[in-house]
């Protein structure tokens, strides 16, 4: 067993204002880029460029750069997802034929682990849902899944030199002792996304961080998932900075590392890359003039995210407290509802209700992003009486207050 010495377990309970919140977070691995190639072959090799080879697979030509500058390769798609393509591998027409190879680790995780494709992020899927936050092992996981996936590259590599240009590596190996492909194929990572995740959150409770970063510029976009670049601007620091919300509850800061920073991050065991990924994210938040530890969500009224979701969908807050709160199971289209009908339909906050469902013609069900939204606006509504954290009635609809019994019926 490896003995970790940083635990990533809860945030502990910290107090604001007399309310008390915890967040959990996670670290996950997500886009990696890599170069793969040969020091045998860039010894014994000239540096030709192939035009037979290009002529035969013209159809997969794609530019590239390699050691010398751009060029032509060929590019190939390694991994399926729906319709995502979640790894390709780019290798270079010209001799020693070094390729540039990418990979999406949470994608290749969801596949591996036959997790369904989440349908309500606000800009695309690449996200596990709330429940994957066991936060000490899912890293560990995704470590040992990035070093399956390096194994399985290099192989992948020595299979298509020899398919497409007839090179076996192992004939130019010209040491004594016998090696394998997984000693003389190299594969080196030059940008790497780290999220670190924070689950139960929304973006406006991490506001205050725009204030508190130590960076040249905060590039802030206005969309629902309120992207934020903390950009340093300077060619030393071989990292990035963004903030975003991915989904429903799920609140990312991701950090990627490039050039040197994400070979000196991966290029190693599991256990110390666990460590490395650790102290990257220790190092770059000093960097920015933050203490990881003490990057937590503020507390925040349920109304003032019920403002903001609902500039976002184009609703009324009496419209969104309606979807969220109300005891609204089904949806069913007439005359004059069309124009609403339309609006939660193109937001995908509802979907028909199918024949296999007990569905009939104009029946629509909430999405799995409305559930979201639910759960993660209950846990922010305060009483507007005493200021306590209400608690959610989904029995009769309605948010109770625990202190002064408060009753906010819907």
């Amino acid at each position: 067993m490896i003995e970790l010495i940083h635990d990533l377990s809860h945030i502990k309970p910290e107090k604001f204002d007399n309310h008390e919140f915890i967040s959990k977070r996670r670290i996950l691995i997500d886009k990696v880029f890599c170069s793969v190639y040969s020091n045998s072959l860039f010894v014994n090799l000239e540096r030709k460029f192939r035009d037979d080879v290009r002529d035969k697979y013209i159809s997969y030509v794609d530019k590239i750069q390699d050691f010398k500058g751009h060029t032509q390769g060929l590019k190939f798609p390694l991994e399926i997802n729906g319709d995502k393509e979640i790894a390709w591998i780019n290798i270079s027409l010209r001799e020693p034929h070094v390729a540039k190879v990418y990979f999406n680790v949470i994608r290749l995780y969801q596949k591996e682990k036959n997790i369904p494709i989440p349908t309500y992020g606000y800009n695309d899927t690449n996200f596990l849902p709330l429940e994957y936050n066991d936060t000490k092992s899912l890293l560990m996981e995704f470590i040992e899944l990035y070093l399956k996936i390096v194994g399985e590259i290099k192989e992948i590599y020595a299979d298509y030199l020899l398919q497409l240009f007839g090179i076996d590596i192992k004939n130019y190996w010209k040491g004594l002792e016998k090696k394998e492909i997984k000693d003389l194929v190299e594969v080196s990572p030059f940008q790497i996304e780290i999220p670190c995740e924070y689950l139960g959150c929304e973006d406006e409770q991490f506001d205050w961080m725009d204030d508190e970063i130590k960076c040249s510029t905060v590039e802030k976009f206005g969309d629902l998932s309120g992207t934020t670049y903390y950009n340093k601007n300077r060619k030393d620091l071989k990292a990035t900075f963004k903030r975003y919300q991915k989904a429903p509850g799920i609140n990312r800061h991701e950090i990627t590392l490039q050039e040197n920073w994400a070979r000196d991050c991966m290029n190693s065991d599991s256990e110390n890359i666990y460590q490395n990924i650790i102290t990257s994210v220790h190092k770059v938040h000093r960097l920015w003039g933050l203490d990881f530890e003490g990057v937590k969500p503020r507390p925040i009224n349920g109304n003032v995210l019920i403002s903001q979701f609902s500039m976002g969908f184009g609703l009324s807050n009496d419209e969104i407290k309606t979807m969220i709160y109300g005891n609204v199971g089904e949806i069913t289209s007439n005359r004059e509802n069309q124009d609403i009908i339309r609006k939660l339909r193109n937001k995908g906050m509802i979907r028909k209700l199918e024949k296999d469902e007990g569905g009939k013609k104009g029946v629509y069900v909430w999405t799995e992003m409305v559930k979201l939204l639910r759960m993660s606006l209950n846990q922010y509504f305060l009483c507007p009486e005493c200021l306590t954290r209400m608690q959610y009635d989904y029995e009769n609809y309605c948010h109770y207050c625990p202190a002064c019994k408060k009753v906010i019926r819907y």
